[in-house]
């Protein structure tokens, strides 16, 4: 929004020319506000990357399923609105006498990703934040994530700083709704559903999935997403930072199951993205897992 120019009031006719300066001020003094208000808003940790994001992203990524991998399944995920912890996990949603394969979520995922994509992109500017985030992070009960280290760096909120948080938080976001859905279709929820119970206290899935299925789930969903513009490199940065944690929060088994080898899911994500935008990798599928 800007405030009327002259060549604006030039053109206006001459009859509403009269309290053009006064209407002009006031438009300007708008435009302070809404400035200053929007300000306050992103030093007080508010991020435009939120629940909408997910949704929008989720909407592409089901489209961009074969129609035999689609079937039965609901996008967006299902915000629970009332669990105040980290979860996300694939489920069941029965409407009626049907049952639709689904992607639940907590808000408190969105803080999580937002933050750890934030302190991502802070560490380039002010190096050493990330390993302070990851700390403080693992002391989190996924309750008191307000009471979380934050960032006084004067570029932490800057444009470049906000724009990389942005592309991770996508790529974090994307890959992981993506994984739930390859869970899906790969049969892996109906595989462990009995395993997981129901009502309130349901068991992460990735406390009882063998490494195989979740390998498979991850690579098949990290490949889903480079569809949809979704690299797995925010992926990469979640997963290292989880396995950083000294000791992890018992939220983080929503996420990846605790004996993951990090470092050489990192390789063989980097081997996805390889072979989506060049043809001519030719290096073999199978890598040795111990765990």
């Amino acid at each position: 929004m800007q405030c009327p120019s002259s060549e604006s009031k030039r053109q206006m006719p001459h009859n509403k020319q009269q309290g053009t300066h006064k209407h002009q001020r006031l438009w300007c003094l708008w435009f302070a506000l809404c400035y200053f208000a929007l300000a306050r808003n992103c030093f007080g940790a508010s991020y435009e990357t939120g629940f909408p994001t997910i949704a929008r992203l989720s909407q592409d990524l089901l489209r961009a399923l074969e129609k035999e991998q689609r079937n039965g399944l609901v996008m967006p995920p299902i915000l629970l609105e009332n669990v105040r912890t980290p979860y996300l996990q694939p489920g069941e949603q029965i409407e009626g006498k049907t049952n639709h394969q689904a992607v639940f979520i907590s808000a408190a995922t969105i803080d999580v990703l937002n933050y750890v994509a934030h302190a991502n992109a802070i560490d380039r500017v002010d190096p050493g934040f990330l390993k302070k985030a990851i700390n403080s992070l693992a002391t989190a009960n996924g309750e008191e994530l307000a009471a979380l280290y934050q960032p006084t760096h004067h570029k932490a909120w800057s444009f470049n700083t906000m724009n990389q948080q942005a592309s991770h938080f996508n790529q974090m976001a994307g890959c992981l709704v993506a994984i739930d859905m390859a869970h899906h279709y790969l049969g892996h929820y109906k595989k462990y559903a009995k395993q997981l119970g129901s009502g309130k206290n349901l068991t992460p899935l990735y406390s009882v999935i063998t490494p195989q299925d979740w390998r498979e789930a991850v690579l098949r969903g990290s490949r889903h997403a480079l569809d949809c513009a979704l690299a797995p490199e925010g992926l990469i940065v979640f997963y290292d930072a989880l396995s950083r944690m000294p000791t992890r929060p018992a939220w983080s088994l929503h996420f990846m199951p605790p004996a993951a080898e990090v470092m050489i899911l990192r390789l063989e994500l980097q081997r996805v993205e390889a072979r989506f935008f060049d043809g001519r990798t030719t290096s073999g599928d199978n890598m040795i897992w111990t765990w």
